[in-house]
């Protein structure tokens, strides 16, 4: 059997590719789909599931400015979701990295940070003293809101 050049990558680039893919290797296309909608039906984060969504509308030949209005984003967004699927595969639909500050605390000072909120739950500068005099580290009254609001703490 001969394989087209353009069809000889895992991940294709074009309907015709896919088309050309899915009758030489459809484990692997069913393997996808089936990846895809399970992150559709199962994954904790709705942007993950709204992107496998939208990919699995795409697939069963939904136009873009569809499935743009359904969500309420613009259809250069789900048409970089697609693109990020055919091109990543399993992990195109998932957030990228974020660039931004590294935190002051390591794991295990934001745990001690929590057990000092829990003590001192009325007065967050005792817990920055606290935090301060056992890690040495300066932190705000806003760093341990952040960490308490990570933590998912709430206090009224």
């Amino acid at each position: 059997m001969i394989v087209p050049v353009a069809c000889s990558s895992l991940f294709p680039n074009s309907v015709w590719e896919y088309n050309c893919l899915e009758t030489l290797f459809p484990e692997s296309i069913v393997l996808r789909n089936h990846t895809i909608r399970y992150l559709y039906q199962h994954h904790r984060s709705r942007w993950v599931r709204m992107r496998a969504h939208s990919i699995l509308l795409s697939h069963q030949k939904s136009p873009i400015n569809a499935i743009a209005k359904m969500y309420h984003v613009d259809r250069r967004s789900v048409s970089s979701w697609i693109d990020r699927w055919w091109s990543s595969g399993f992990v195109g639909p998932y957030d990228l990295p974020i660039s931004g500050r590294p935190c002051i605390l390591i794991p295990a000072e934001q745990q001690k940070t929590l057990r000092y909120l829990r003590k001192y739950h009325r007065d967050l500068k005792k817990v920055v003293v606290a935090v301060q005099r056992k890690t040495v580290k300066r932190v705000s009254t806003k760093t341990i809101r952040r960490i308490a609001k990570r933590a998912r703490l709430v206090w009224r």
